[in-house]
C-alpha cells in the first residue's frame, strides 16, 4: 500500500549572517521588593533539543547591593558595550528556543515579586521580545525557570519567488488499472 501521507520539505536554517548583539532583560517590580542584600543570579540559553543547550548570557550577582523598590523598572543589558555575552558569534539562524533561569539568593529571608521583559537584538536590526507576568521568589523558592513566549524566531528561509515546472501535489493524477480496481472490489464484496 502506497503511503497516504505527503512528506514534508526538510526545515533550512534561515540564509543570514546576523549575529545576536544584545539582550535586554528588564524587572518590573511590584507588591513586594527585592531586598539589597539578595543576590540576583541569571542564566539565558538557547536551547537546541532536549538533552542540548547554548550560553546566551550568565551574570552573577547582578546589581550588588541595589534593592528594587516596589513599584520600580530596573535593566540589565549583556552587550559588547555592557555586560558580554557567552559568545560574540551566536546567529540569528542556529536560536530555536531560548530559556531564562533566575535564582536569589540572600542572607536572610525576602519576597520579591516582579515580571520581566527580554528583549534579543540582532545585527540586521531584528528583535524578538517576550514578557512573563506574576513571578514570585522568595528563601524557599529561590529559582526560576521561563521559556520564551514571544513572536517566533525563523525557522526557514523566507520563499521567494514560485520554481516553474514544479509538480503540484494537488494537481497531481493517478492511473489505476481496471483489473487492480476489479479485484479490490471483489475483494471488498466476496472476500468479507
Amino acid at each position: 500500500m502506497e503511503n497516504p501521507f505527503i512528506a514534508l520539505p526538510p526545515l533550512l536554517k534561515p540564509q543570514t549572517d546576523a549575529v545576536l548583539e544584545r539582550v535586554r532583560l528588564s524587572f518590573y517590580t511590584h507588591n513586594d521588593n527585592k531586598n539589597s542584600d539578595t543576590q540576583l543570579n541569571v542564566h539565558i540559553v538557547n536551547r537546541l533539543s532536549a538533552s542540548s543547550s547554548q550560553d546566551i548570557a550568565i551574570g552573577l550577582d547582578l546589581m550588588k547591593g541595589e534593592e528594587f523598590p516596589d513599584p520600580s523598572t530596573k535593566t540589565i543589558e549583556f552587550s559588547s558595550a555592557a555586560l558580554p555575552l557567552a559568545s560574540n558569534s551566536i546567529r540569528l539562524q542556529d536560536i530555536v528556543l531560548p530559556v531564562v533561569f533566575i535564582n536569589i539568593a540572600q542572607g536572610g529571608s525576602d519576597r520579591w515579586i516582579f515580571d520581566y521583559q527580554i528583549i534579543f537584538t540582532f545585527s540586521n536590526g531584528q528583535t524578538f521580545s517576550s514578557q512573563t507576568s506574576g513571578i514570585i521568589l522568595d528563601q524557599d523558592n529561590h529559582k526560576y525557570k521561563g521559556v520564551y513566549q514571544g513572536k517566533p524566531f525563523p525557522t526557514v528561509t523566507p520563499p521567494g519567488k514560485p520554481q516553474p515546472n514544479v509538480a503540484d501535489h494537488r494537481t497531481l493524477t493517478k492511473v489505476l488499472s481496471l483489473s487492480f480496481l476489479q479485484k479490490k472490489l471483489d475483494e471488498f464484496i466476496n472476500q468479507r
